[in-house]
């Protein structure tokens, strides 16, 4: 049985690569930490990211799909006792 070439394959594999290369960093040290957040809800996943001990990154991500168009996630992010100014958002 042959499979039909689909580009959208590959894509996707690009798609997925392209974010866990800016997620994890190039500089060899990275750690990755689940947040386990909402509960470990598994629509819902979050990671930090440490380098060298220190907190960097925090990859968040929203698969929640709702045909109503109701699927906004809102965060808030704190390292140790407080909250980051400012994020960057890629």
């Amino acid at each position: 049985m042959s499979r039909i070439f689909n580009p959208a394959d590959h894509s996707l594999q690009y798609y997925s690569a392209l974010v866990v290369a800016e997620t994890i960093g190039s500089s060899n040290k990275s750690q990755i930490v689940d947040l386990n957040a909402n509960n470990a809800y598994e629509f819902t996943p979050a990671y930090a990211v440490y380098e060298d001990g220190t907190p960097l990154r925090v990859a968040l991500f929203n698969f929640v799909t709702d045909p109503s168009g109701a699927s906004d996630y809102t965060a808030t992010i704190s390292v140790g006792d407080s909250t980051p100014g400012q994020v960057k958002v890629k």
